[in-house]
């Protein structure tokens, strides 16, 4: 399922208010079906491009996630990722991770630790 290798819908309306500006394959777009709002994930190609998908989320991939994060953070900390056995650990340090975000999917480890570096303001 394409969902599980995005941010869900929750981390993608964080990435976008946190400004997230950066094209991703896919987007989370609103729909209204008369009654209420549903919100699908739709490759890139797909958007219409006439304005009318102002509303679209940036549903990052995983790798996309990875070129917006710093490799070391204070010239000592790197990047670590691990699998765990049903989830992922996305942190920075040595040999241990000091500060980590975990999460059953990739891309939301990675997104956690993202808006976590930005409020910090350890990245811009």
């Amino acid at each position: 399922m394409m969902s599980t290798r995005v941010t869900s819908l929750e981390i993608s309306k964080q990435l976008k208010e946190t400004g997230w500006k950066k094209e991703t394959e896919f987007y989370w777009l609103p729909c209204f079906n008369g009654v209420k709002e549903e919100w699908h994930l739709v490759p890139k190609k797909e958007l219409c491009g006439c304005g009318g998908c102002k509303e679209a989320l940036p549903a990052p991939l995983a790798t996309e996630l990875l070129e917006e994060l710093p490799s070391e953070l204070e010239d000592t900390c790197v990047l670590l990722i691990r699998k765990l056995e049903k989830e992922y650990e996305v942190g920075y340090g040595v040999d241990s991770i000091t500060k980590e975000f975990e999460d059953k999917s990739l891309p939301n480890a990675l997104a956690k630790m993202r808006l976590y570096l930005k409020k910090e303001g350890l990245i811009k």
